[in-house]
């Protein structure tokens, strides 16, 4: 009698135990899921900015092209960006908020002197605002390549053992780097 009695509860505990927790690992994934998604479209809406920022600052354009159109797409891309942001915010992790924040900030003071200086035909009037639109153009690339970076840090983490490994000294910070790149 008492085997049966034990049984039951090993198997009533093994049931419970079981169901709570793939509850948790399931209620984890969803928010996993949730947060890439969130990071994968922060990456699209980047790359929309600096497109456009990077068209409307470049110096080598034809004659032909309509500034104002590209100033509204450049400026609706940024705002985009912006709102989808703050929408999302609490998916992510505070460094990559103030690292977003960054750079959301110099885009939008940058190109507010950058305005500031075009002419009625919407071209820089003088050396800094030529110097301003070379500079937007130079320092966008890395600062969103940098979120980029974060970005992938976060969707795919290196290996539980990788820290391990690191700080005893069998494998170097490059080397967890370079095993990343590897596990994907």
């Amino acid at each position: 009698m008492d085997a049966i009695v034990a049984a039951v509860v090993a198997a009533l505990l093994t049931g419970v135990s079981g169901y709570l927790w793939g509850n948790r690992r399931l209620r984890y994934e969803r928010l996993y899921g949730r947060r890439a998604e969130v990071l994968s479209r922060l990456g699209e809406l980047l790359y929309e900015v600096q497109r456009g920022f990077v068209t409307f600052t470049s110096p080598f354009q034809s004659g032909e092209a309509d500034r104002k159109e590209q100033m509204e797409e450049a400026n609706r891309a940024f705002f985009e960006l912006v709102h989808y942001f703050y929408a999302n915010e609490m998916w992510l992790e505070e460094d990559t908020c103030l690292k977003i924040e960054e750079f959301t900030q110099f885009a939008y003071l940058k190109m507010g002197e950058y305005v500031d200086d075009l002419n009625e035909r919407g071209h820089p009037q003088s050396a800094e605002g030529r110097q301003l639109g070379t500079l937007i153009m130079r320092e966008l690339q890395p600062l969103r390549r940098g979120l980029i970076t974060e970005f992938r840090a976060i969707v795919y983490p290196a290996p539980f053992y990788d820290s391990a490994l690191t700080s005893l000294g069998l494998k170097t910070k490059k080397d967890s780097q370079n095993s990343r790149e590897v596990h994907r």
